[in-house]
């Protein structure tokens, strides 16, 4: 047969692994039957990258065309191969690099000769591409405030080799690495994370840049950016009301704390006045079915029984205070404060929306009280007013808690840092429903004198909740002005 094989063809093929050196040799007699023989193998321990693998060789003879294949599998062919690069300069020497590899993945290659229609084969090498850094994704930067953000990532792909560490870094110079600042990672869920930033300075750009290691070292997400808002004006640095301090109630010794929020004097504590205590299963449900006008119902968290002294023992009633239904709430306040209107709650509300910086404040939380104003309304203005008291916070210090009450739980998919940058520190005393208690350490709500609020871990918003009159709910004091 007329075919190259009638001339003599001596395939010199080099596969380095940073450096493999690969000899292949056949002629006439050798190939018509049996498969090309590869010898001088040299291993050195450099190899291979995690991406690409460049290999050397040598065609004395001249081809109608000559290459390399590779494949996963075994004895990759031109036509059966994951990639396939050509030798241009044929005869004489040749270096081809591949690249666009799988890191962590063994490969199998051949050198191929081409003429009239007849393909020649070298035998077959292997190696394995080595572990990569990781890839991680930044998440958008939020909740930002003067001094504190929050930020996250995504580890994409592991490079082959286990996480050891995943997080934020950040600084005012561009592209900040592990050698800059390392925010708190706050919560990671699966190959999501989110992190936590803080100690920063208002009315400055920041650039952030989430990172994750391995073995092979580390890897960066792409640069995000932001700016923090201006300080917070007079009047929202949680200081207590400017002639009112703390004051103590009458009618049981309690003293409670105070706090300014703009134009408002707030109690800093749920309200702590029990004269009376009903177990969770005597409830305001039937009462409000069957009379008109039912007589007031109070709860303690956890507490079952009758005796107000021994409710008063209780660490849920020492934390968290006292659960209120519609009629008792609307009397509990002490003289001189009164249960919020679903206005004054408005007014607090904007309040924080405005001191964060906000321009659409008044449309974010209207006075209306239809449906199409109800449920979650903001952004994080209820991260500002939670007591800092979170399990686990990365605010660390008397914020940190790992279960000593009072706080607040922290929900495995939703990075919320509690921070009471206003001094409001609202906890999450549950609620009392359906002859049963609920939702302590996830959710607080609180009545106004028509729809009631609700803060939750797993939110930043905050929600308007409902107005059924049965609900055992917080209270907390406004101070009157008349």
């Amino acid at each position: 047969m007329k075919s190259f094989f009638n001339k003599t063809l001596r395939v010199s093929i080099t596969l380095v692994i940073l450096s493999f050196f690969l000899t292949i040799s056949c002629d006439k007699e050798d190939t018509e039957d049996t498969p090309p023989f590869l010898d001088d193998i040299l291993t050195e321990e450099s190899s291979v990258t995690d991406s690409s693998v460049t290999i050397r060789g040598e065609i004395n003879a001249k081809v109608n065309s000559a290459g390399i294949v590779w494949n996963t599998s075994v004895n990759p062919t031109t036509y059966y191969y994951d990639g396939k690069i050509t030798i241009e300069d044929i005869p004489g020497d040749f270096e081809v690099t591949i690249t666009g590899l799988q890191h962590t993945t063994r490969y199998f290659a051949r050198a191929y000769a081409i003429n009239n229609e007849e393909t020649l084969y070298s035998n077959q090498v292997s190696f394995s591409t080595l572990n990569a850094v990781p890839k991680v994704t930044t998440v958008d930067v939020f909740d930002i405030t003067n001094s504190v953000a929050m930020s996250g990532g995504v580890v994409e792909d592991d490079g082959g080799a286990e996480i050891t560490e995943r997080g934020i870094v950040w600084s005012t110079e561009e592209k900040p690495t592990i050698d800059d600042n390392m925010a708190h990672t706050f919560l990671s869920a699966d190959n999501e994370f989110s992190s936590f930033i803080d100690g920063l300075s208002p009315e400055t750009v920041y650039y952030v840049r989430a990172y994750a290691q391995n073995s092979t070292g580390t890897g960066y997400g792409e640069q995000k950016s932001f700016e923090t808002i201006p300080d917070y004006s007079p009047g929202f640095t949680g200081e207590p009301c400017p002639d009112i301090p703390y004051f103590t109630d009458e009618r049981d010794g309690n003293v409670y704390n105070t706090v300014q929020i703009g134009n408002q004097c707030w109690i800093r504590e749920d309200l702590r006045y029990l004269p009376e205590v009903y177990p969770r299963h005597e409830g305001a449900e039937q009462y409000y079915i069957i009379h008109e006008d039912p007589p007031p119902f109070y709860y303690v968290y956890g507490y079952d029984g009758y005796d107000v002294s021994e409710a008063k023992e209780t660490d849920h009633y020492k934390n968290y205070g006292v659960l209120y239904d519609w009629n008792a709430a609307m009397d509990a306040c002490p003289a001189g404060w009164h249960l919020p209107s679903h206005e004054e709650w408005v007014e607090l509300e904007r309040a924080v929306c405005n001191a964060l910086g906000k321009t659409d404040c008044d449309s974010i939380f209207p006075y209306d009280m239809s449906t199409a104003s109800s449920g979650w309304r903001g952004t994080h203005e209820a991260n500002l007013l939670k007591s800092c008291r979170q399990r686990y916070s990365p605010l660390g210090e008397e914020c940190e808690t790992s279960g000593e009450h009072p706080f607040w739980s922290v929900s495995a998919y939703y990075a919320n840092v509690a921070t009471d940058d206003f001094g409001f520190s609202a906890l999450p005393g549950g609620i009392r429903g359906n002859n049963n208690f609920h939702n302590l350490t996830g959710e607080g709500h609180w009545w106004t004198s028509s729809i009631s609020r609700r803060i939750a871990s797993y939110h930043g918003k905050i929600s308007r909740f409902s107005n059924e009159k049965s609900l055992g709910m917080s209270v907390r004091c406004i101070r009157s002005t008349d």
